[in-house]
């Protein structure tokens, strides 16, 4: 059987790094989850990244995932080795000391190896399909039993030697390159997110439209969520602060009694404190972000001619 690719999140033409939009992000995270019967909770979601990681540490040993749907068992990322995936030590500039790193470096490093090791072509936005270099495919009622076994525990000579190895050890000096090119990428990720809630929140409250204070709570309180779902731990804070005072603007969510027009205020100004937060967030990332392409291309071709 030749090796075969899927498509699966991602179109053609469209890279792993950086996102399009934190809601297409999110439904994609929803998806992955749906289709693997991962958790949402045993996802690593970035802007860092155009589609949602599982969280490697959830693994069993082996590769083996619980709960795992045998028929997702060929996407690369749940065959990742131990080697690719463990979280680094990375150094802090002018500091003899390390840290861990954060899903931001992980997931941008991860990305990195998918795209240079070739399980991921982005002209073609298709995966390799992990199963059919060992001659499976898992469209087969047989082989997706035989996998659900395995993942199971059972003992299988095939499918105990799957090792990513001889995609994922082609790959040099990624470490390097994915720290620098990190937080140029969550910036250029912040920057989309932002001015698309940015937009959002100006359509809400155009009075050219009609649309209730129910809806705008709504649509906000959901923005919120999505915010503290795609951007980084650091700022998670802040947008669950807001949506908990959106909802409080709402006589139904507080002991507080508002008149109509009182609500309306309140809400109103839960939306412009947001606005104010998401402009200062991109602003403080608008640098980073424009540094983003030419830092990528650059250094991609330094990893790739080494």
């Amino acid at each position: 059987m030749s090796t075969r690719r899927r498509q699966y999140l991602t179109e053609e033409g469209q890279g792993l790094l950086g996102i399009d939009s934190p809601h297409e992000l999110v439904a994609r995270a929803v998806q992955f989850s749906l289709d693997t019967g991962l958790e949402p909770s045993d996802l690593i979601v970035s802007t860092c990244c155009a589609v949602p990681l599982p969280d490697w540490e959830g693994r069993g040993p082996g590769m083996r995932w619980q709960e795992m749907n045998p028929a997702m068992m060929w996407h690369p990322l749940l065959w990742m080795p131990e080697s690719v995936t463990a979280p680094r030590q990375v150094p802090t500039e002018g500091l003899d000391v390390t840290f861990t790193e954060e899903n931001e470096h992980i997931a941008t490093r991860i990305a990195l190896v998918a795209i240079t090791s070739g399980l991921y072509d982005p002209d073609q936005g298709t995966w390799v399909d992990v199963l059919s270099l060992y001659g499976l495919d898992i469209e087969d009622p047989a082989v997706q039993e035989r996998v659900g076994a395995w993942l199971g525990g059972d003992d299988d000579e095939v499918l105990d030697k799957i090792d990513l190895g001889e995609f994922t050890d082609r790959v040099v000096n990624i470490e390097t390159l994915a720290l620098d090119v990190s937080a140029a990428a969550e910036d250029a990720g912040i920057c989309v997110t932002t001015r698309e809630a940015i937009e959002m929140i100006d359509e809400l409250f155009d009075p050219d439209t009609s649309q209730t204070d129910e809806h705008r709570r709504q649509v906000l309180t959901e923005l919120c969520m999505v915010l503290a779902a795609v951007m980084p731990r650091r700022l998670v804070g802040v947008f669950l602060t807001v949506h908990d005072e959106i909802r409080s603007a709402s006589p139904v969510d507080s002991f507080e009694i508002h008149t109509i027009d009182q609500d309306h205020e309140r809400l109103e100004a839960g939306a412009q404190s947001l606005s104010a937060t998401l402009q200062e967030i991109e602003a403080e990332s608008t640098d980073g972000a424009a540094a983003f392409v030419d830092m990528f291309t650059a250094r991609l071709g330094e990893v790739r001619s080494s």
